[in-house]
């Protein structure tokens, strides 16, 4: 996939996340939770469909079977074709969770049999939802594994241009929903605990999203990052020993140190601003959150990096020598 359409990608992704929770602050009962959706909307779509009449409830009917079968029916094209591989049995498993999970979307009062009340619905439908993407993941996890461990020796590095492409979608998942949904549901508590209107909260506010910026900054990064990373690799395939190939990895090599002293200078200043503005903040964020996996990821880079300008040194070293 050629870098500009991926690039789009990630913007439709950061745009539709952005949409999702500026919906969920104004139509909660609709958008109760991101791992509800979009089994949360088509179970009330369903449900009204199912009101409407007798016709109404036997296209309802029809349409949650189709849905709940659609991975049940890849399994019995993979059967046919006689290119079923054990992961593959996940799409049953697959099927009957979506059977099980529309049917709740579609009949939201029964959740309060199974979660205790009706209060306990959003995280219902969170879990449920959750239940499919986990059957979901495992599968692509599965098969991206086989894919990978059976590909040639010249197919591997378009693999890994995949790879860190999937990458760059987690982390703008990161950035545009875990951040950005948990700052909005951050700043509605933060507004419902501090009522008095003699309070001057634009303070406190301010310092509130700056917390979050820092926790999103290293995913935000990291996009810029991988992006780079899969420029070199479009180099790397072309001529791996190439002037451009090693500009481009001496680059990305300054940029990951960049990216890493970013990534530790924003949390301490976080941290040293609270302090000096302590007495005038009530939204003070004592945790000390360290990003594990975009400091490892950029690490990974930096070493990368410094592999292919060695084995550049090597290649000089061998031609000088024969």
């Amino acid at each position: 996939m050629k870098q500009n359409i991926f690039k789009k990608i990630l913007v439709v992704e950061g745009v539709l996340l952005v949409a999702f929770f500026l919906l969920k602050a104004s139509l909660p009962e609709v958008f109760s939770s991101l791992m509800a959706f979009p089994f949360e909307q088509i179970g009330k779509l369903l449900r009204e469909l199912s009101l409407s009449g007798n016709p109404g409830n036997i296209l309802a009917l029809v349409l949650y079977l189709l849905l709940s079968f659609i991975p049940a029916v890849f399994f019995l094209d993979r059967f046919r074709k006689k290119k079923v591989e054990k992961e593959e049995y996940l799409l049953l498993l697959l099927s009957g969770v979506l059977l099980l999970v529309l049917y709740y979307m579609i009949n939201p009062g029964r959740m309060g049999m199974v979660f205790g009340s009706a209060a306990g619905a959003p995280v219902g439908k969170a879990f449920l939802g959750g239940s499919v993407y986990s059957v979901l993941i495992a599968y692509i996890v599965m098969k991206a594994l086989r894919i990978f461990l059976g590909a040639e020796k010249r197919e591997i590095s378009k693999y890994l241009a995949w790879l860190l492409g999937f990458l760059n979608i987690l982390f703008v998942f990161n950035v545009f929903g875990l951040s950005f949904g948990g700052y909005l549901e951050a700043r509605k508590s933060f507004l419902a605990g501090n009522t008095d209107p003699s309070q001057n909260l634009f303070l406190s506010e301010v310092f509130l999203l700056l917390q979050h910026l820092v926790r999103a900054l290293p995913y935000f990064l990291s996009i810029f990052l991988v992006n780079h990373l899969m420029g070199l690799f479009d180099e790397i395939r072309k001529d791996r020993f190439s002037e451009k190939t090693m500009k481009k990895a001496q680059a990305l090599t300054r940029l990951s140190v960049k990216v890493m002293g970013a990534i530790v200078l924003s949390g301490m200043g976080i941290h040293i601003l609270q302090l000096i503005f302590m007495k005038e903040i009530l939204s003070i964020h004592g945790t000390l959150v360290i990003p594990v996996m975009p400091m490892i990821f950029v690490l990974g880079v930096l070493l990368a990096t410094q592999f292919v300008s060695e084995n550049k040194r090597l290649k000089e070293d061998n031609d000088l020598f024969i």
